[in-house]
């Protein structure tokens, strides 16, 4: 006889290895939040057990399979008969990717200072108030970059430089205070430097420091070697 089956979870896909002999009715067994089918018993059991679970994108924490049988009434007599289970699912986080955020070429006058808007760091993972550490590396070739007066650096560590008038700078804290910081970006080429001697970039580098506040890690985005496309020229005239 056939019984009928739903499956279900909150926070997650499900997916069956086995899916033959089987009657969908909802879903399709791959990748389903809810399916519903029907199937011989022996089908049935084929399916449930080659059962996996995905949890969804950026998701962590408890879940659980909801699993109802249905037998259909098989025997003809009174109510069909049915049974239901969960079973509790935890999902452990692992450390995601930085972005960042950088804008369209950008054009500078000779000797002049140039205001980059909108260089920002993003992470999954961070919380809502924005305390997760990160670090930021800058630097550039023929000039040097500022992030601001003492007011705009306040609660970030520099291990290079300092924020003002660097060619290269490297500083970490809270992702709140580094977006703050960004904000204020800007750039001088050297005196007297313009396109003509060679081109300008802004080099990005932002590291997670390991999903962590504040100790080294090794899972970084770096936009200047992986993501080439993302680095922006600064051409002075």
């Amino acid at each position: 006889y056939e019984m009928a089956v739903r499956l279900s979870c909150a926070n997650g896909l499900l997916s069956l290895g086995y899916v033959a002999g089987l009657t969908f009715g909802t879903g399709d067994g791959t990748d389903d939040e809810l399916m519903t089918f029907v199937g011989a018993v022996k089908e049935v059991n084929a399916a449930l057990g080659a059962l996996t679970y995905r949890g969804l994108l950026n998701f962590h924490g408890a879940d659980a399979i909801s699993v109802t049988i249905n037998d259909q009434n098989y025997r003809g007599t009174g109510p069909a008969l049915t049974d239901t289970l969960a079973i509790p699912v935890v999902v452990t986080p692992v450390n995601d990717d930085p972005t960042l955020v950088v804008p369209p070429q950008q054009a500078a006058t000779e000797d002049a200072r140039l205001n980059i808007e909108g260089v920002s760091v993003y992470d999954v993972e961070a919380d809502m108030d924005g305390s997760k550490h990160a670090q930021v590396s800058l630097y550039v070739i023929g000039g040097t970059l500022s992030l601001g007066d003492n007011a705009a650096v306040a609660g970030l560590t520099f291990s290079k430089g300092d924020g003002k008038a660097d060619p290269a700078m490297q500083f970490s804290g809270p992702l709140k205070d580094l977006n703050a910081a960004l904000k204020n970006l800007s750039y001088v080429g050297d005196m007297d430097f313009n396109s003509n001697h060679h081109a300008e970039f802004l080099k990005v580098y932002v590291n997670d420091l390991d999903g962590t506040n504040g100790t080294s890690g090794l899972l970084a985005d770096d936009r200047s070697e992986e993501h080439t496309s993302e680095l922006q020229s600064l051409t002075s005239s």
